[in-house]
């Protein structure tokens, strides 16, 4: 393959190490910023690829730890959202005992303080 390709494919591998830190840091404007520059990266890829052309076995490892960098970002988001959906069925439950306290007791509450002035 040409020098061209794996320039990219090393440009992609650089954005999907720094997308696993932001992951990891829970840094989602940097996430959606590094998927967005991987987006715009996709159609140089493909115009570096010549048709039918076999890939040396450099760009072969080479795709073979994006897959699996990519695979791994992937579990790693899988994650994340997984702990945020609990995370927010938690704060709903918590809000609707509030709410259910609000009406138990919020009514009353202003009618008992007024009594003791």
């Amino acid at each position: 393959m040409n020098s061209d390709l794996e320039a990219l494919l090393e440009e992609w591998r650089g954005l999907t190490e720094a997308e696993s830190r932001a992951i990891s840091a829970e840094d989602w404007p940097q996430v959606n910023d590094l998927q967005r520059r991987k987006a715009e990266l996709q159609p140089q890829i493909s115009r570096a690829t010549p048709p039918g052309a076999r890939p040396n076995a450099s760009t072969t490892t080479l795709v073979r730890e994006l897959v699996s960098l990519e695979m791994s970002n992937n579990q790693l988001l899988s994650t994340r959202r997984a702990m945020a959906e609990r995370e927010f069925t938690e704060v709903n439950r918590a809000a609707g005992t509030l709410r259910e306290l609000n009406r138990a007791y919020g009514a009353s509450t202003a009618a008992n303080w007024s009594s003791y002035s």
